[in-house]
């Protein structure tokens, strides 16, 4: 049985097992539907979701799809750590999925011998960690520090922390633009995929990144004057500017607190607005070649930043 995503194998054997047998047996076990179209459905209780119920098959999918579980065999406790973080990040499942999902991976580890093995799909998937939902036509680039939605023109939708890089509280900071809340998280580090060439508006508003964070050499844009405030009133420890960076959207970086500025070895040239007005760099690093040009044009650091409302505590030349 192969589910993409996902595989169930005979524990002896290690050879996937029939999918309309185990279903068979689920459905006994667990008083479910059974039919040859579809698999048995555990039912939701009225609220709970936008949808009646979800079968053993896609509640699976949906963990193993959405969370940060490695690849190969996966043990009951990762399966159910798993969905804990996706309850969390990804998906409002009701909490009493946990203890219906621990019942079913008993059924299937204890009773049956059979275990999940997490899996790649030749004709979707890639080894370099590329999903496709072929539904929303979007992406999921995973790697160590969580999950990054692109479109299909390769813009930062949305990003799902890990588990080991959130902080222990994820704060929240009320903003007054447009009278909304931002809710973010409050990470150790970030490090956004190779492959991603530009953000979303508000992609990261409000958040903290505590260390550093990691920009691929993909990328062209941070924002727009659409796509604006993108890492507005946020903390971040570190961030280096790669050379491939074309332009920053209007306040992309507004009223931001940065411990440690990289600055890349060429000038951007600013075309829009507001990029680092308010925003704080404790330390920026900059090549001596750009505070040469701009000696010989007679401007001053803080032009760089298309704002004079930025404060810069120290300069240091590279």
């Amino acid at each position: 049985m192969n589910f993409s995503t996902f595989e169930i194998r005979n524990q002896s054997t290690k050879e996937c097992v029939n999918y309309e047998e185990l279903d068979k047996l689920i459905c006994e076990k667990f008083d479910l539907k059974f039919s040859n179209e579809d698999y048995g459905h555990f039912p939701f209780l009225e609220g709970e979701m936008h949808q009646e119920s979800i079968s053993w098959v896609g509640l699976i999918h949906e963990i193993v799809y959405w969370s940060d579980i490695d690849y190969g065999i996966r043990r009951k406790s990762e399966v159910l750590g798993a969905l804990v973080y996706v309850i969390k990040h990804a998906i409002r499942f009701p909490m009493r999925m946990i203890d219906v999902l621990s019942q079913l991976l008993d059924f299937i580890y204890d009773e049956q011998k059979m275990y999940i093995y997490v899996s790649i799909h030749p004709d979707e998937y890639d080894p370099s960690y590329l999903y496709k939902n072929i539904y929303a036509h979007k992406m999921i680039l995973k790697n160590e520090t969580g999950l990054f939605e692109c479109n299909a023109d390769d813009k930062l939708l949305s990003y799902y922390p890990s588990i080991n890089v959130l902080m222990e509280k994820t704060e929240v900071r009320e903003h007054y633009t447009y009278r909304d809340s931002y809710y973010r998280p409050c990470v150790h580090s970030m490090i956004v995929p190779e492959g991603v060439t530009s953000f979303c508006r508000d992609f990261f508003r409000g958040g903290m990144i505590e260390g550093d964070l990691v920009l691929p050499q993909t990328l062209k844009m941070i924002g727009t004057e659409i796509d604006d405030c993108v890492f507005a009133d946020s903390s971040i420890g570190r961030i280096i500017l790669p050379n491939t960076i074309e332009s920053i959207g209007a306040f992309a970086f507004g009223n931001s607190k940065i411990v440690e500025f990289v600055y890349p070895d060429k000038i951007i040239e600013l075309q829009y607005a507001r990029q680092f007005k308010g925003t704080n760099i404790n330390k920026l690093l900059l090549p001596q070649s750009v505070f040469d040009y701009l000696q010989v044009q007679g401007r001053r650091i803080e032009s760089l930043f298309n704002s004079f409302d930025v404060n810069i505590s120290d300069c240091i030349l590279y």
